[in-house]
């Protein structure tokens, strides 16, 4: 049984993966660069060095272009993700689901932009979009998973089940903490709030690598 849409589809799901890491480098290192020449921009002035101004200023330039095409990098990674979901939902209905709250996302997205001055609505609207981006991701998994049922491959069911249940611990414990920090404000429940989020923050990690795994094998099973 072959199921060349999907295929397709989750090919380019893994590779708009692959364009948002690289994307999130750039951003990560562009700052860096910012952060740094800001320290050189800092030196010119209490020195007087022009070699200081000189560095500072190439730095920005730098951290410009880096940013910039990070930025281009994730608009052709959410791209190339709306299509992968739109060929694989060919094939299942989950990615179906998947790409309805791909649509929802984007306009929950939209209103917390344009209701960015009013705190309730735009946290309402930024956790909304949130939650549906959880669950593009949840529901790409379980399409996957219903392919890998169609197949008998147990192997593939399994490692999707496990996933699904570590991406759900994950944003659980996020949930948790960021609710302590906004009820208590006490010392002891902040502590316990910053641990289980830095706990959070590695699952989250090892999540996306086995996130990233579980599609690059999809891809295989599917070929």
């Amino acid at each position: 049984m072959k199921f060349e849409n999907a295929f397709k589809g989750v090919k380019k799901i893994f590779t708009a993966e692959i364009l948002l890491l690289i994307a999130l480098l750039c951003t990560t290192v562009s700052a860096g660069v910012v952060l740094f020449s800001a320290g050189l921009a800092g030196a010119a002035e209490s020195e007087l060095s022009e070699a200081a101004a000189a560095g500072s200023l190439a730095g920005f330039g730098l951290a410009g272009i880096i940013g910039i095409g990070g930025t281009v990098l994730m608009v052709i990674a959410f791209i190339m993700n709306i299509v992968g979901i739109v060929n694989a939902s060919k094939d299942e209905s989950a990615f179906k689901t998947a790409l309805v709250f791909v649509i929802v996302s984007i306009v929950t997205s939209i209103v917390a932009a344009i209701f960015s001055s009013n705190t309730v609505v735009y946290t309402i609207a930024n956790a909304c979009s949130k939650v549906c981006e959880l669950a593009v991701t949840l529901f790409i998994i379980q399409g996957i998973i219903n392919l890998a049922a169609k197949l008998n491959d147990e192997t593939m069911i399994n490692k999707g089940k496990t996933i699904f249940k570590v991406i759900i611990c994950v944003y659980a414990l996020i949930l948790v903490a960021t609710i302590l920090t906004s009820i208590f404000q006490t010392s002891a429940v902040a502590i316990i709030a910053v641990i289980m989020l830095i706990v959070s923050a590695i699952l989250s990690l090892i999540q996306y690598i086995l996130y990233l795994m579980y599609l690059a094998k999809a891809k295989k099973m599917l070929a």
